[in-house]
């Protein structure tokens, strides 16, 4: 490859660079130094044949084209370099960080199945997130991410939980008091065992309430049927949740 890079250099030299003036042949000779570095032997070769009988006009014309070809690779490589990085960025902010709304109600869920006393507890839960995940190539939570995270549920703002109740009794009482003129009973038996409280949003409440009408007191599994409806909570969060709306109507009622 020395043989053909000196060769390269030389056909240039003797045809003054294929230029007709000091500035292009400088620019040239740069170019010539790049093309010694970057093509393969055979390349080489190739564009020592095609130069050794070109014009000067044509010689120009062969190293522009090498060289275009070389500037676009340095590009393609570039972006991708640049995507790779984004990319990675990405990844290490949605491990260390960046939950999705999808992730979280995963974490919520888990948290409930695997229970305090669970062997290797943290471990199977970050498991059961990355098993479930629909983020296709995000990087995988650990334990510490699970951790992490759950301090941060446990510590939500008071004042965005208030907001969120106050919403939702509002929409409750409106649906099961106003239009029967009656305070809701049939308060459910079952032990309230959430371990995360995360507020309800305006969709689980909605879901919430079409289920508790779907499926009235009398159903055989009503809660597991309510919970599989509103999908985001499981059936001890949905009986937390209306035995919470149940005791503010009350307490609005004294």
């Amino acid at each position: 490859i020395k043989r053909e890079r000196k060769q390269l250099r030389s056909l240039c030299k003797e045809k003054n660079y294929f230029s007709s003036n000091d500035e292009l042949k400088l620019k040239r000779m740069q170019e010539v130094e790049r093309l010694c570095e970057v093509l393969s032997i055979e390349s080489l070769q190739g564009l020592n044949q095609e130069l050794v009988s070109a014009s000067l006009e044509e010689g120009g014309i062969v190293i522009d084209r090498e060289i275009t070809i070389i500037i676009k690779k340095d590009e393609e490589e570039e972006k991708k370099m640049q995507q790779a990085r984004s990319k990675a960025s990405s990844m290490n902010k949605r491990g260390e960080g960046d939950w999705s709304q999808e992730e979280t109600k995963l974490l919520i869920k888990a948290v409930n199945l695997f229970p305090a006393g669970t062997v290797k507890r943290w471990e199977i839960i970050a498991r059961y997130v990355n098993d479930h995940s629909p983020h296709e190539g995000s990087k995988e939570k650990t334990s510490d991410n699970v951790i992490s995270k759950v301090k941060s549920l446990k510590k939500l703002d008071s004042t965005e939980k208030e907001v969120e109740n106050k919403k939702a009794y509002e929409m409750f009482e409106k649906q099961h008091v106003l239009k029967t003129g009656k305070t809701v009973s049939a308060t459910p038996t079952e032990r309230d065992v959430s371990e995360i409280t995360v507020p309800w949003t305006a969709e689980e409440q909605k879901k919430l309430e079409q289920a508790l009408r779907t499926y009235p007191s009398s159903t055989p599994q009503r809660w597991v049927k309510i919970a599989e409806m509103v999908k985001s909570r499981n059936k001890e969060e949905c009986i937390a949740r209306f035995k919470e709306l149940v005791a503010k109507v009350k307490s609005k009622k004294q």
